[in-house]
Order: structure tokens, then C-alpha cells, then sequence
């Protein structure tokens, strides 16, 4: 059994709100020090205030990048390496792709959304598996949907998240088998309903980057919240908080025996038997 290191260095993409923040604070608390990065820079130096309130202690750097460009994701990897930080945990977000239907999709938002999730979780990967190759342990994490299993579970119009977060699970199987004996795991967290402003956005049929469902009153959402509950075995929509406190567990020393897993976080939805 490999032990994790003593300081936990962890790079969460796309990490200014949502998800990704949730998985952020969860590693603070367990005194991990951090880079994230956001092209938005003033809600990154808003997660980074937010991950300080709890753990003030907490080391936070940021890096401002456009994560659907080649550019923006060798831009972070250069100022991972300029600031000498070394992740031993990647975990892997990222924004949304245009909500479009198979029939409606063009080639210019196809390879959008490919590199914004796709691209960006492959060579980021590559860049960083060599340094947790030697060190001998390392943890890669990357959200991915329980469309990319079961795409019926939402609308069509998320058609091209599907297709390219179903590459995740693909890839999480390739580390898996690649590096285990390296001391590295890969896991996908493949995602049903949970509460963040993307969803939120969805409810009232903004795009999915705007702030505007963060300020205003959960009337607004919450009756499509109830719709979409209704048709979640666990009956509720999940809290970020809690794919926080999975990402704790997979960092953990006791997920020590798991990988390559793709774990389905979506209160019973994935309606798939594998």
C-alpha cells in the first residue's frame, strides 16, 4: 500500500465555482495546498477569498486561462512549472459546452467544446503524470456526466458534453492501466443534478456562464429543481459540497485500492447496469 505524501499539491481547473470550488475547499481542509485556474479573474480571486474563509491558512494560487484554447492550457502548465508547483492531484473541470442538438452543432463549436474538456484533461495530464510518476503516487479526478453513460438522462442539446465527456471514462481506463503500478489513480465522476450555477442557469433558461442565478431568489428555479427531482430516485438534487466530499475520499489513503473507476454521482438516475 503506497502511502500519499505528506503535503498534497492539487490543480483544479476551471475552479471559480461550482463543482470544481466544492472540490477545492474539501482538499484546503485537508490542508492541501492549491492551484486553480478560471478565465474569469474576478470570480477566481472570488473562489480563492471564499476557499480563505474557511481555511485561512490554506495556500491558493491562481492562474487566469481560457481552458478551451491550447494557448490558455499551456499558459497554466507554464506557471505551474515557473512557481516550481508540482501537482500530485489534478482534478479535472471544466465549463460547458454550447447546448446544442447533433443537428445544430458546427464544426467551430465541436472543437470547443472537445478542448475546453477533452483536450484540456489529455495534455494537462500528460504534462503532469511524469512528476507523479516519480514521486510514486498521484491522483487524476476528472468530472465527467452521467450522459456520457446514459445520455437519455438529459435534453439533446447537451449532445456535445456527451460526446466529449464520454472520452473521459476512456481515458481514466488508459491511466489506469498504464500507470497503476506507478502508484497513480484515475477516476471519473460521472454527474447527475447537482447544485451549481450552471444548473441554475439551466433551470431558467440562461447561458450557462451567467452570474445572474447566483444573486436572485430560488423561486425563480426552484420549480424546475422540483421537476427534476421527481425523476431522481434519491429524490433531491445533490449540494456541491458533497462531490467535495467524494474528492476527499478519492485523495484519501482509503481509496488506496481503487482505480480507473467511474463513479456515478447522480442520487440513482444512471440507468446503466455498468
Amino acid at each position: 500500500m503506497r502511502k500519499r505524501p505528506h503535503v498534497i499539491k492539487a490543480y483544479v481547473s476551471a475552479a471559480s465555482r461550482g463543482l470544481a470550488l466544492a472540490a477545492a475547499k474539501a482538499l484546503a481542509g485537508e490542508g492541501a495546498e492549491l492551484a486553480i485556474s478560471s478565465r474569469n479573474a474576478a470570480r477566481l480571486m472570488h473562489a480563492r477569498a471564499s476557499i480563505l474563509a474557511d481555511n485561512p491558512t490554506a495556500k491558493v494560487m491562481t492562474v487566469v486561462a481560457d481552458l478551451a484554447t491550447e494557448e490558455g492550457q499551456e499558459h497554466v502548465l507554464k506557471t505551474l512549472e515557473l512557481s516550481g508547483f508540482l501537482p500530485n492531484v489534478f482534478v479535472c473541470s471544466a465549463g460547458h459546452a454550447e447546448r446544442k442538438r447533433l443537428e445544430e452543432v458546427n464544426r467551430s463549436e465541436y472543437r470547443a467544446g472537445l478542448g475546453m474538456i477533452l483536450d484540456q484533461a489529455v495534455f494537462t495530464t500528460q504534462a503532469l503524470l511524469p512528476a507523479m510518476a516519480s514521486l510514486g503516487w498521484g491522483r487524476l479526478i476528472y468530472v465527467s456526466s452521467i450522459h456520457a453513460k446514459y445520455p437519455n438522462a438529459l435534453p439533446p442539446e447537451f449532445f456535445l458534453s456527451s460526446v466529449a465527456r464520454c472520452g473521459l471514462l476512456a481515458l481514466t481506463k488508459a491511466i489506469q492501466r498504464q500507470y497503476a503500478s506507478a502508484g497513480i489513480a484515475a477516476f471519473s465522476v460521472a454527474l447527475g443534478y447537482v447544485d451549481t450555477p450552471m444548473l441554475r442557469n439551466a433551470a431558467v433558461g440562461r447561458s450557462a456562464d451567467s452570474d445572474e442565478p447566483d444573486i436572485v431568489d430560488r423561486a425563480q428555479w426552484s420549480n424546475r429543481y422540483e421537476e427534476w427531482s421527481k425523476l431522481i430516485p434519491a429524490g433531491r438534487i445533490a449540494d456541491a459540497s458533497e462531490f467535495g466530499d467524494l474528492v476527499r475520499f478519492l485523495v484519501s489513503d482509503a481509496a488506496d485500492y481503487l482505480n480507473g473507476q467511474a463513479f456515478s454521482f447522480s442520487g440513482g438516475l444512471d440507468g446503466s447496469i455498468i
